[in-house]
């Protein structure tokens, strides 16, 4: 469980990084499933069939308004992507379509905090639960398939959110008749929903194979074995580590900053995008 306590703080470009990194990840355990499991029985993806299926949108346009006042760059902000999947039968001699299943994955960052201050330790809330399922359920209102949720945080989810989902009998993860979440706390790696809840349970891989479990607890070993004890090496830039460990950047980044805590040296800016780590 999270805790706010040990959230790490995610700054904008970070949190931007763990978008493109998560979010192409669950796209690609999307290209790559063999099986999606239905409420009615295991759905065989045939080959190329996601295409003209899956679309994608972001709020880029609210993040641009926020930072008007800031002038700050919206390339290096979080946009809150999100990519939907959706299984369709076609009916009437392929005239119309009928959707049997909806799979979507949003990366939630709070936009406004990032545009204000350009770094966010708050984990997600009840508040942002309701705002971004509350859309999904209104829609999901209009037909009798199921809609599957992963909402990824960067900066975890709060123990009442975690236990709002996994414990509690009265909501459990059903906002909706049709709606199923699964949450995603990219810090740690954990994935929470409701495991008796069938349509996220069966297929809550999609999901995990795109979370880098103790990721950066490994690359943070990684990085003392290999340049504290090692190679001596003194500063060392995030580009660099990313090459030479196979690590991804917000992974590395997120290592940095474990490792500034444990006061084994400190992160700083070399220039606009670069980010290196001098160590003591």
């Amino acid at each position: 469980t999270t805790t706010t306590a040990d959230s790490d703080t995610i700054t904008a470009a970070t949190a931007r990084l763990f978008e493109l990194d998560y979010l192409g990840r669950f796209e690609t355990s999307m290209q790559e499933t063999d099986e999606i499991h239905l409420p009615d029985g295991a759905f065989s993806v045939p080959d190329g069939y996601w295409e003209g299926r899956c679309s994608r949108r972001n709020e880029r346009d609210r993040m641009a308004d926020l930072l008007e006042t800031t002038g700050g760059d919206v390339a290096a902000h979080p946009v809150n992507p999100t990519a939907r999947y959706a299984i369709t039968d076609s009916k009437y001699f392929g005239l119309t379509s009928e959707t049997r299943m909806v799979i979507e994955a949003t990366v939630y960052s709070h936009l406004t905090q990032h545009a204000s201050e350009g770094v966010d330790a708050t984990p997600a809330g009840v508040d942002d639960l309701v705002a971004i399922v509350g859309e999904a359920v209104d829609e999901a209102a209009d037909r009798t398939a199921p809609s599957l949720l992963g909402i990824a945080s960067p900066t975890g989810w709060t123990n009442r959110v975690v236990g709002h989902v996994q414990d509690d009998e009265l909501s459990r993860t059903h906002y909706g008749p049709h709606v199923s979440v699964c949450l995603i706390d990219l810090q740690r790696g954990d994935l929470i929903y409701d495991t008796t809840d069938s349509v996220v349970a069966e297929n809550a891989d999609l999901f995990e194979r795109a979370v880098q479990a103790d990721a950066v607890a490994n690359c943070v070993d990684t990085l003392r074995s290999r340049y504290l004890e090692g190679l001596g090496r003194e500063t060392l830039l995030l580009t660099a580590a990313t090459e030479e460990t196979g690590y991804d950047r917000h992974v590395v980044r997120q290592a940095f900053s474990r490792l500034e805590a444990d006061d084994e040296g400190e992160v700083f800016s070399i220039n606009e995008d670069g980010v290196a780590f001098e160590f003591r």
